[in-house]
């Protein structure tokens, strides 16, 4: 099976890994990182320059819209609709049910935002914590730096 992992400086690679077929949480973390940092194209309200909206090329609706709410600054609004974001992206995938987005960040924590993901893939429990590696100042997420780790 082919599976995305996390280089170093948070960038992603492909990795073939045999056994990772029968490996439910290898395969969910790839779903996530395919699903979430695959950018879907934002509509005109959010980004008005057509060329500055994003998406994937074959299919501008899949993906999620992390890169553009990580270019605002973190209020309650944009913490909420980015775990809006999350778990309507991951609920859309058949082999997920009973996905829950949980905001685990420190409280008084202004410029980052770590959440859990639990939910049932192909009928196996996994959970993984997603948490930025850098912070930049006033915004969540820094571009491409981020760590997913199994629990």
């Amino acid at each position: 099976m082919l599976k995305l992992v996390q280089t170093n400086w948070g960038m992603f690679d492909l990795a073939f890994d045999e056994n990772a077929v029968f490996d439910a949480e290898t395969a969910f973390s790839t779903l996530v990182y395919a699903a979430l940092f695959t950018d879907a194209e934002a509509d005109e309200l959010q980004a008005p320059d057509r060329y500055e909206r994003r998406g994937w090329w074959y299919d501008p609706t899949l993906g999620s819209l992390i890169w553009w709410l990580r270019q605002n600054p973190l209020s309650k609004q944009i913490r909420a609709a980015t775990i809006e974001n999350i778990t309507n992206v991951l609920s859309a995938y058949p082999a997920l049910s009973n996905v829950v987005v949980e905001d685990i960040t420190p409280p008084r924590s202004v410029s980052l935002l770590i959440v859990t993901i639990s939910a049932l893939y192909n009928g196996v429990n996994v959970i993984l914590k997603l948490e930025p590696l850098a912070v930049t100042s006033g915004k969540f997420w820094a571009a491409n730096q981020y760590d997913l780790l199994l629990h």
